[in-house]
C-alpha cells in the first residue's frame, strides 16, 4: 500500500463522521477505491504504523511529516477498534436475541402457557393471582420438557420455535423439525400426535378452523387438520431464500424478515400466494422487530441500528413517524382492545397508542417486585391494568401503578 494524499484524506474524513452506519459506508468505500478488502486494508495499516514504514511507503507528492502520518494512522486504528467493536457485539447480541425472542406466552382458556427454550409450562389462571411476584416455573405449574419425551429423534438445537392455539383445549407446538399437537387435559398436556418435517420450522398461524400455515428457513407451508387429529401438507412455496427469517402473520397477509429486507405476500382462499408492495430494504447493521396494528391497517417497526432503537410507523409505502425508543427493548406486542402496543425492556416496559398518525407514549414504568431476578423477555396485556411478563426461568403478574411511573422518572432524572 502505498500512503497517498487521497487515503490520507479518506482516513480522515472517516474520523469525522460520527453515525456508525454512515462511518461503516464510508469505509466500504475506501477499500472498494483501492480494490482491496476492509480487512486486508486495515491490516497493511497495522503493519506500516507498527514497523514504522512510513517514509518508506509514502507518496513522492504527499506533503506530510512523517510525525503527522504517524498520528494520523494511530488515531484511525484507535477510532477502527472502537468502531469494530460495536460491530462484533451488534452481531453477537443478534443470534441471542433471535434465541430470546422465542419465549412466548398464549392464553388457552383457563391457562397461559408459555415456551421457553425446550420447555413448555402451563399455569392455571385461577391459581396466577398474586401480583408482583416471580414465580419460577418449577415453583408453580405444569413443566414438560420436549427431550424428555423420547421421540428417538436426535437434533442439537433445543429450542421452541413457536407455540399456537388450534381449539380451546389444543395447542400445536413447532420443534425444530417437528410439529407437537397437544391436548389439555385435567391440567396437563397430552401428546396427541406429531408431525416430522424436513425443513426447520420456525413460525405458525391459524389460517382457519382446519388449515395452519407454517414458514420454515426457507419456505411457507400449508398443512389441514384431518379427522383423526394428523396433518397433511397440502400446500408448499419456496420463497428462493436459504437464509434464517422471521414470520410475522395479519390476516392473510405474511411478512417474511430475512434480515436483509422485509417481504410482504398474500395468501387467498386457494391458497395462491401473490407478493404484494416493493421489499422494504433493512439498513446495514440493523434489526427489526414488528407489530401490526389492526384498527388503522398500518405497523410499527422497532428498528435497532447498532444499538439506536427507534420506532417507526408506516404502511411499507409512506414513514408516518419516527421517534426514538429507549435502549434495551427486547419485544414490541400490539393491544388489540385499543390502537395501543407494548414494549417491553430489561427492567421496565411502556405502552404507546397511535393519534393522528403519530406515535404517542402513553406511560413508562419501572416492572417492580419482590425478587431481584430480572430475565423479562416477553409481555403479554391480560386485562386493562394487568401484564403477563415471562422470562427464561418463570413469570411475573405485573398490575400497573402510577407510582411506578413516577419512581422511573425519579431515576432518570
Amino acid at each position: 500500500m502505498i500512503i497517498t494524499k487521497e487515503l490520507c484524506i479518506d482516513l480522515y474524513e472517516f474520523l469525522q463522521i460520527k453515525d456508525d452506519i454512515k462511518k461503516s459506508e464510508y469505509l466500504d468505500k475506501i477499500s472498494a477505491k483501492l480494490n482491496i478488502s476492509i480487512d486486508n486494508l486495515i491490516e497493511q495499516i497495522k503493519e506500516i504504523n507498527s514497523k514504522k514504514l512510513f517514509l518508506e511507503k509514502k507518496d513522492k507528492d504527499l506533503n506530510l511529516s512523517e510525525d503527522s502520518i504517524e498520528t494520523l494512522f494511530s488515531l484511525f486504528l484507535d477510532n477502527y477498534k472502537s468502531f469494530s467493536k460495536l460491530i462484533f457485539f451488534f452481531e453477537l447480541s443478534r443470534c441471542n436475541e433471535e434465541d430470546l425472542s422465542r419465549i412466548k406466552t398464549i392464553e388457552l382458556k383457563d391457562y397461559y402457557i408459555s415456551c421457553a427454550s425446550d420447555n413448555l409450562r402451563l399455569y392455571k389462571k385461577e391459581e396466577c393471582n398474586e401480583l408482583n411476584y416471580f414465580f419460577y416455573y418449577y415453583n408453580k405449574g405444569k413443566n414438560i420438557n420436549l427431550y424428555d419425551m423420547k421421540i428417538k429423534y436426535v437434533q442439537d438445537e433445543n429450542y421452541i420455535n413457536d407455540i399456537l392455539e388450534i381449539a380451546h383445549n389444543e395447542i400445536i407446538v413447532l420443534f425444530i423439525n417437528l410439529m407437537f399437537l397437544f391436548k389439555i387435559e385435567n391440567d396437563d398436556f397430552k401428546m396427541i400426535n406429531y408431525t416430522q418435517e424436513r425443513y426447520k420450522l420456525v413460525k405458525c398461524k391459524k389460517y382457519n378452523e382446519k388449515q395452519i400455515i407454517v414458514g420454515s428457513e426457507g419456505y411457507i407451508l400449508v398443512y389441514e387438520k384431518k379427522y383423526n387429529y394428523s396433518f397433511q401438507k397440502i400446500a408448499i412455496y419456496n420463497l428462493n431464500n436459504k437464509y434464517r427469517k422471521n414470520y410475522y402473520f395479519f390476516n392473510k397477509i405474511i411478512m417474511v424478515n430475512t434480515y436483509e429486507s422485509i417481504e410482504l405476500f398474500f395468501i387467498d382462499k386457494k391458497f395462491r400466494l401473490t407478493k404484494i408492495k416493493k421489499d422494504y430494504i433493512i439498513p446495514k447493521y440493523t434489526r427489526i422487530k414488528v407489530c401490526y396494528m389492526k384498527k388503522i391497517n398500518m405497523f410499527v417497526l422497532l428498528k435497532n441500528t447498532l444499538g439506536k432503537q427507534s420506532l417507526i410507523l408506516t404502511d411499507f409505502e409512506n414513514i408516518y413517524d419516527e421517534i426514538m425508543a429507549p435502549l434495551y427493548a427486547c419485544n414490541i406486542q400490539e393491544y388489540s382492545k385499543t390502537d395501543e402496543f407494548l414494549l417491553l425492556f430489561l427492567e421496565y416496559f411502556g405502552k404507546y397508542k397511535i393519534e393522528n398518525n403519530k406515535i404517542k407514549i402513553v406511560f413508562l414504568v419501572k416492572i417492580k417486585c419482590n425478587n431481584n431476578f430480572k430475565d423479562f423477555i416477553h409481555i403479554k396485556q391480560i386485562s386493562d391494568d394487568k401484564y403477563f411478563i415471562t422470562g427464561m426461568n418463570g413469570y411475573l403478574i405485573y398490575r400497573y401503578d402510577k407510582n411506578d411511573e413516577k419512581d422511573l422518572i425519579d431515576e432518570e432524572n
